[in-house]
C-alpha cells in the first residue's frame, strides 16, 4: 500500500469525514492512520465532531490578533476624533478671540467735536462711520451759513459692538431772510426710494405737538433713529438734531430739545416702532424695509 506523509493525511481528513474524496484516498488515510499515533487522534477528534486542541490553538491566535488589529483600528480612529476634536476647538477659539477683539476695538472707537469747521465730515474717523448712518441728514443744511449767529455745533460717533451710536446737533439763529428761506427748505424736503415698480417719494412731517418748538420732522424713532428741526419764530434760531440708538442719558445737549415724551426720564431707545416717521425707509410687505441707501 502506498504511504503518504502526515501533511497529505491532514489536507485529506476533511474530505473523507465530509464523504466528498475518493475510497482509494480514505483507505490512505486509514492505512495512514494505523502506524501515525498524532494524525490517528486528530481523525478520532473529526469523527467526534470536536474541534482538535490544534485547531482551538490556531483558533485563539487568529482571534488574538483580530482583536489586536480592531483595538488598533478603533485607537486609530479614537485618536483622530480626538485630534478633530482638539483642531475645532483650537480654531473655534481662534474666531472667538477674533470676534471679541473686533468688538473690544470697534467699541473702543470714538470721534467727538464741536469745531464748525468739521461739520458735514461723516467718514474718516471710525471704521465704518458713514455706511452706518440709518439716515440721511437731510434736515441739516449741507454748509453752515457764513452770516448765522450764536452758533452750537456737535457731532459725536462711537463704535458699540458691530454698530455706531451717532448724535449731531447745530443750533443757528439767522437773519429774517434766511430763516424763511431755510423753513421753505425743510418744508420741501423729499426722500427718493428706488423700489421693485418705480420710485417712492416720502416727505418730511410737521409737528407742533411732540415738541416744545414747532419741528420738521423726517425720523422720530424707527430704526431708533431721530432727525428733526425745531423752528424758533421769535428768535429766528432753528436747531436740528440727529440722533442714532443713543440713549437719554447719553445726550450731549438741553433736553428741553429732545421729543417732549422724552423729556422726564422716559427712554428715548424705549419707542422703537417701525410705523413711526421715518423718510429713509419703505416698507415692501412680510416684515422687510428697504433703505434709501439701498
Amino acid at each position: 500500500m502506498n504511504r503518504i506523509t502526515c501533511d497529505v493525511a491532514k489536507d485529506i481528513m476533511p474530505l473523507c469525514v465530509d464523504g466528498v474524496c475518493s475510497e482509494n484516498s480514505k483507505q490512505l488515510v486509514e492505512g495512514h492512520i494505523k502506524e501515525c499515533a498524532t494524525c490517528k487522534k486528530l481523525w478520532d477528534s473529526y469523527c467526534n465532531s470536536s474541534i482538535p486542541d490544534e485547531i482551538k490553538e490556531d483558533n485563539g491566535k487568529t482571534f488574538k490578533d483580530l482583536a489586536f488589529q480592531v483595538k488598533k483600528k478603533n485607537r486609530r480612529k479614537t485618536m483622530f476624533i480626538v485630534l478633530g476634536a482638539i483642531s475645532i476647538s483650537i480654531i473655534m477659539i481662534i474666531c472667538f478671540g477674533l470676534i471679541i477683539l473686533g468688538l473690544f476695538s470697534l467699541g473702543n472707537q470714538s470721534y467727538t467735536t464741536i469745531d464748525i469747521s468739521n461739520y458735514g465730515i461723516y467718514e474718516g474717523h471710525i471704521d465704518g462711520e458713514k455706511e452706518d448712518l440709518r439716515g440721511g441728514l437731510y434736515v441739516f443744511p449741507k454748509k453752515i451759513s457764513g452770516n448765522a449767529k450764536d452758533i452750537e455745533f456737535l457731532y459725536s460717533c462711537r463704535g458699540v459692538g458691530f454698530s455706531i451710536n451717532y448724535q449731531q446737533f447745530l443750533k443757528c439763529t439767522y437773519s429774517d431772510e434766511e430763516y424763511r428761506a431755510e423753513i421753505d427748505r425743510l418744508k420741501n424736503i423729499k426722500c427718493e426710494i428706488n423700489v421693485r415698480n418705480g420710485t417712492v417719494v416720502n416727505s418730511i412731517e410737521y409737528s407742533n405737538k411732540k415738541f416744545n418748538y414747532p419741528a420738521y420732522v423726517t425720523a422720530y424713532g424707527s430704526c431708533k433713529v431721530y432727525e428733526y428741526a425745531l423752528c424758533n419764530e421769535d428768535t429766528k434760531t432753528i436747531v436740528y438734531v440727529y440722533l442714532q440708538t443713543i440713549s437719554n442719558d447719553k445726550v450731549a445737549f438741553r433736553k428741553e430739545y429732545l421729543p417732549m415724551e422724552y423729556q422726564n426720564g422716559k427712554e428715548l431707545l424705549e419707542n422703537d416702532n417701525l410705523d413711526n416717521t421715518n423718510i429713509y425707509y419703505y416698507y415692501l410687505g412680510n416684515g422687510v424695509f428697504k433703505n434709501f441707501k439701498d
